[in-house]
């Protein structure tokens, strides 16, 4: 079971609830030790959607995309579309900033964070925003490797996918 959360109030009381994951990061404070507790506790899985916040907050990754000539010709017309478009408002519940610091205090405790990006949100895309979703992860504290296996490997364990999740012989080649 997940649930769709966006304060820590929210989280303390799904992880009561006993959910296995949560999805977003909450980023309207930053989490107290009791709730990075509760997440080691109950083996919970956190899938930030970190790109998603950033779209709320400043909407900065996309931005640095949209720039970028080489990475935007390769977009379709749907992805510039959802990348071009923001979020009519901006709210302290959405720190960019809170929320990484979120995933860093959750990681650092050994909370399994996964990759997600909550496309076709304002500022995301299908696709473009998994490699901002990365990029966002290793700025929080992941390494390269653990921000990969976020988007791969680790998916495929807890959802059990035994035919995808590394490059295997045998398995989806699904991963680019």
């Amino acid at each position: 079971a997940l649930a769709h959360i966006s304060s820590q109030k929210a989280a303390l009381d799904m992880m009561n609830a006993d959910v296995d994951g949560l999805v977003h990061i909450f980023a309207d404070t930053i989490a107290s030790p009791e709730v990075v507790s509760l997440a080691i506790d109950k083996d919970v899985f956190i899938i930030p959607t970190l790109s998603v916040i950033d779209g709320v907050d400043k909407a900065t990754y996309a931005k640095q995309v949209l720039a970028n000539p080489n990475v935007r010709k390769l977009l379709s017309p749907a992805q510039l579309g959802t990348l071009k478009t923001s979020f009519p408002y901006n709210s302290s519940a959405f720190s960019i900033s809170k929320a990484q610091q979120n995933v860093a205090l959750f990681h650092k405790a050994g909370v399994t964070i996964l990759s997600g990006s909550d496309a076709p949100n304002p500022s995301t895309a299908y696709g473009i925003s998994t490699h901002i979703e990365m990029q966002l992860l290793h700025a929080s504290g992941l390494s390269i490797v653990e921000a990969i296996n976020a988007a791969s490997l680790l998916p495929a364990k807890l959802f059990a996918l035994n035919d995808r999740g590394s490059i295997d012989i045998g398995k989806r080649a699904d991963f680019i």
